[in-house]
This record gives structure tokens, C-alpha cells and sequence, in this order.
């Protein structure tokens, strides 16, 4: 997360996987523009993403290039190796992919709420790890 180039905030049950990069992008020749996610993020294994805006329940897969300036609309969803161009904006429920990337399809109307459901679960998830992990150490 490249927070020291310009602000970089967070909703609410965000995954960023390992080996993700969040690079706030440029907007002129010296400033950068703050980068936003909404609640419920998915963000895969090896991504670099430097968009100004991500939604709410955005999934973005593994090895996925997003470009600067682009906004990633509620609901949306970037497939794995997608190459999302400079200045794209993926409008809701619908879905990208291939290089460069293109519209694949739409999304049903009850996709955000998956992905809630799977974001909420892996939180959840991961909190009861640390949690037994603590305790095992404290032994």
C-alpha cells in the first residue's frame, strides 16, 4: 500500500491478498490523487491497482493490472490476468476481462450481497485464527 504518495481509504471488510500493490495514481506531473475502496473489496493475489475509486463488493482477481485513474463501480468484478486500460470505468454488476479489458457480461442483482456474504465469512475467519494462535502462545 503506497500510502505515503497521497491517502489511501479503506471500507469496511477489505481483503487485500499477498503480494497485492495499491498505488494512489498520478494526476499531474507531481500529484497524485487519493484512492478510495468501498466496503467489501476483494483483492487478489498479485494485483496492481492503481484506480481512483473502487465500489462497493468489488472483486478483483489474481494477477489483475487495473490502470490509473479508473473507477471501479458497486458490484463489479475484474477477472483473473484482466489488463483494465487508463481511465476505464467498469459500470456496476458487470464484468471484465483479457487484455486489454472489455466487457464480458452482466452480473445477477444479488452478487453484492456474495460477496458480503464471502468477505464478512473470510474476516470472520481469519479473527478466529489469531485469536487461537494467541492463546497457543501464551502457553
Amino acid at each position: 500500500l503506497r500510502g505515503d504518495l497521497e491517502n489511501i481509504n479503506l471500507g469496511k471488510f477489505c481483503i487485500i491478498e499477498e503480494r497485492a500493490v495499491l498505488r494512489p495514481p498520478l494526476k499531474s506531473a507531481s500529484r497524485y490523487c487519493p484512492m478510495t475502496l468501498g466496503d467489501h473489496v476483494y483483492i487478489g493475489t498479485d494485483v496492481i491497482l492503481e484506480a481512483v475509486t473502487i465500489g462497493n463488493c468489488v472483486v478483483v482477481g489474481r494477477n489483475a493490472v487495473v490502470g490509473k485513474r479508473c473507477v471501479l463501480r458497486d458490484g463489479c468484478r475484474v477477472l483473473r490476468d484482466a489488463v483494465v486500460p487508463n481511465d476505464t470505468v467498469v459500470p456496476p454488476l458487470c464484468v471484465f476481462g483479457g487484455n486489454p479489458a472489455m466487457f464480458v457480461e452482466y452480473l445477477p442483482d444479488d452478487i453484492p450481497s456474495e460477496v458480503k456474504a464471502f468477505t464478512i465469512s473470510y474476516y470472520n475467519s481469519f479473527v478466529k485464527a489469531s485469536r487461537k494462535a494467541k492463546e497457543v502462545a501464551a502457553k
